[in-house]
């Protein structure tokens, strides 16, 4: 995956690495989450406004 990509990604998330420069297990779970979410053809716009309430997809009871 290209680097500005996942940059994006991270920013648009709201994803931050910890004062050790690392990943916390909720930040990864996060990103799956919504590498989970894309599989289903939905966006990155979808996916935030779904963590918001805002936007309910069929694939999800």
């Amino acid at each position: 995956m290209p680097s500005n990509t996942l940059r994006t990604w991270r920013n648009r998330l709201g994803v931050r690495m910890g004062d050790d420069r690392c990943y916390g297990e909720d930040e990864v779970r996060y990103v799956l989450e919504f590498l989970a979410f894309r599989t289903h053809g939905y966006t990155l716009q979808q996916y935030v406004d779904y963590k918001h309430g805002q936007f309910q997809p069929s694939m999800v009871s």
